[in-house]
């Protein structure tokens, strides 16, 4: 005899894995928004559910607007991807919206089962708080510049100094190259490298501002070219040289050679000087 056996038919799961916190977005006002669902028997509907909280120029909403969601493809786990538009809804400076998603399965026996997201916000800024921000952004570059400056003139000088105890030993022929000096030269090189990094790290802060004033049609193009020369000054500064010089300098003292640590050591003290000097344009430009 055949015998039916009831499967039981679990509660769906969503995990939201963009964005995973309040968003502040561009003029654009599209949010690219993905979950991941999954179901034992699939699923009957995807919903985005937004309000609106917070608005200088229209009331705030108690109930929730429902907006469906296409899910494609087969299986009992998807991820979906939407883009939000909300130009479309209408949003404007300052406004803030809530959302989540809800996912429903297909019980066509108890009726669907449902799971959503956390609820989220998302806001478009104000044309006041992009300019606030460049401004800060302005001046946490200025702060940063004047520190390479004073971290890139120590190096110059230390390199200086070791230059000088090397001419010494190659003066007294026949010495080695000490333990000590090839660690000296091998912490310049690595301080130069860290430099260089937070230069590049200025410049990405630089290109950001400069998106969002573009974005926001915020920018005259005469600022707009300062904040492009800004960027390729901040860029050129990353020395080709500087990879060169760390294997000459580990070849140096793999041999011991004060001679050769000597000759890497007049390439890294011009690298340095003109990193120096790039530095100084820099805040000269940022000034302007």
């Amino acid at each position: 005899a055949w015998r039916l056996v009831a499967l039981s038919d679990g509660y769906p799961t969503i995990a939201m894995i963009e964005p995973t916190k309040d968003i502040d977005i561009d003029p654009k006002a599209r949010l690219p928004i993905r979950v991941t669902i999954t179901d034992d028997y699939g699923f009957s509907s995807l919903k985005l559910h937004y309000r609106l909280v917070k608005s200088r120029y229209a009331q705030a909403e108690s109930k929730f607007t429902s907006k469906d969601v296409a899910i494609s493809g087969d299986g009992t786990v998807r991820d979906v991807a939407t883009i939000w538009d909300l130009a479309g809804i209408g949003i404007t400076p300052d406004d803030v919206y809530e959302f989540y998603l809800e996912v429903a399965d297909n019980d066509v026996v108890a009726g669907p089962k449902t799971a959503k997201t956390s609820t989220y916000k998302v806001r478009l800024p104000s044309l006041e708080e992009v300019f606030a921000q460049t401004d800060r952004t302005q001046s946490e570059v200025s702060k940063e510049m004047k520190e390479l400056a004073k971290e890139a003139d120590e190096i110059r000088k230390e390199a200086e100094t070791l230059q000088r105890e090397l001419q010494k030993q190659q003066a007294a022929q026949g010495k080695e190259l000490s333990w000590n000096e090839a660690k000296k030269a091998e912490e310049l090189v690595k301080r130069q490298a860290e430099l260089e990094k937070r230069m590049e790290a200025a410049a990405e802060k630089i290109e950001k501002m400069t998106e969002q004033l573009q974005q926001n049609n915020a920018i005259s193009p005469e600022t707009l070219e300062k904040y492009m020369e800004l960027q390729k000054l901040m860029r050129e500064v990353k020395s080709p040289e500087l990879e060169r010089l760390q294997k000459e300098m580990e070849r140096a003292m793999e041999n011991m050679s004060p001679e050769d640590l000597q000759n890497a050591m007049k390439d890294f003290k011009f690298d340095e000087e003109q990193f120096k000097k790039n530095i100084e344009r820099t805040m000269n430009l940022l000034k302007r």
